[in-house]
């Protein structure tokens, strides 16, 4: 997904008033379930058409919860611990220092063997972009390890 050009504010405000939205979703839906068992059909045709209605929310709404919920948890607490996390507090000029100093140490390669010097190349590369997806991303955008990468 690329991210939005809405301003940071705009999205803050659209993701809280959805999320009143949805508070105020689900307290409604409660009650109107609870009221709905306080109530008897008044037929027998009635109670079942009612068991069949709630049989088909029961497989298609509550799945569908089952699903996005936990994946709208996940979302929220990853962006949560992406901005808590002291890797994104470092700017992208020291990142980018940082992935130059360790990729192009040479103390430990061996500049004879030049299978070796690639593998230790990556090596160092892939360590530093596995820290976290803040590293990743400073990774492949810094021109300057793209070209070293191109002329492995």
């Amino acid at each position: 997904m690329a991210p939005s050009k809405l301003p940071y504010s705009n999205l803050v405000g659209q993701w809280e008033a959805a999320s009143a939205r949805l508070e105020e979703s689900f307290i409604a839906y409660m009650q109107a379930s609870l009221a709905l068992g306080r109530h008897t059909p008044a037929s027998k045709s009635d109670a079942m058409d009612l068991v069949s209605r709630i049989d088909h929310k029961l497989e298609s709404l509550y799945a569908s919860l089952e699903k996005q919920l936990p994946q709208s948890r996940w979302n929220l607490a990853r962006t949560r611990n992406k901005l808590a996390s002291s890797c994104y507090a470092i700017p992208e000029e020291i990142l980018s220092q940082v992935f130059k100093l360790v990729i192009c140490d040479k103390s430990d390669c061996e500049f004879i063997d030049v299978e070796k010097t690639v593998r230790a190349f990556y090596r160092r590369l892939y360590s530093l972009m596995g820290v976290c997806s803040f590293w990743r991303l400073g990774g492949s955008r810094n021109s300057q390890l793209k070209l070293a990468c191109k002329g492995l």
